[in-house]
């Protein structure tokens, strides 16, 4: 029985794509070039969905950002730099995933790129935080440290 698809071997069907994350969880061995196209854009998305999140909340509610941190957002001085950091990066991340699904003038491959390596280096320094400091709890460093790592792995593989 011949399974549907292009007459390609696994390995060339599943190397260096998103497709080949979505298609282990699929239990996909196959996939036309325009399913994976599709699965790529849709891994873009979700992740930009993630930042958008991120941001709204850190814009309209600083503290409650914080707060799984254990840091005091107290002053319009602390405010305003979670909701710059956290926010405005966030939503501006967000709008370059939104328009890089999309290969808005050709910045797909570039833009990818960059918020996988933007997130590594969030996941890295996580890892250094825990060379340098305490064990902490699984939430929120390493919940977030997985997020990230998953996230930056999938952006990679989407180029």
């Amino acid at each position: 029985m011949a399974c549907p698809g292009p007459s390609h071997n696994v390995a060339q069907q599943l190397s260096g794509s998103a497709a080949a994350a979505w298609n282990v969880t699929l239990g996909l061995w196959f996939v036309s070039d325009y399913e994976e196209h599709v699965l790529t854009t849709v891994t873009i998305v979700i992740v930009g969905i993630f930042f958008l999140g991120m941001g709204a909340l850190a814009l309209i509610a600083p503290a409650e950002l914080a707060r799984p941190f254990r840091i005091t957002i107290d002053s319009p001085e602390s405010r305003s730099e979670i909701r710059a950091v956290y926010g405005g990066f966030g939503v501006a991340i967000a709008i370059v995933l939104g328009l890089a699904a999309f290969d808005v003038v050709g910045i797909r491959s570039g833009a990818v790129i960059t918020v996988a390596a933007a997130l590594t280096g969030m996941a890295a320094g996580r890892l250094i935080s825990r060379l340098i400091d305490s064990a902490t709890a699984f939430y929120p460093i390493w919940l977030y440290f997985c997020v990230e790592t998953v996230a930056a792995g999938l952006l990679f593989n989407a180029t």
